[in-house]
């Protein structure tokens, strides 16, 4: 029964973490979108630009491109 409810709960915090991701995780779908365009023009070592996808606070990812 313990083992039951433990994985019901897990299930719903993977569809509420799935919703949150769809409907607040813009800039992921654009990271995303990014990548199918670079694959589909047949770019060899993709990259990652968060300023010219829009997406703000990727300091990291700002800091290691330059």
């Amino acid at each position: 029964g313990l083992g039951d409810i433990g994985v019901g709960v897990m299930a719903w915090l993977n569809i509420i973490g799935i919703l949150i991701l769809f409907f607040m995780g813009k800039p992921a779908i654009k990271a995303l979108e990014d990548y199918e365009a670079q694959r589909k023009a047949g770019v060899e070592n993709y990259t990652f630009d968060p300023e010219a996808l829009g997406i703000k606070n990727a300091n990291f990812w700002s800091s290691k491109n330059k």
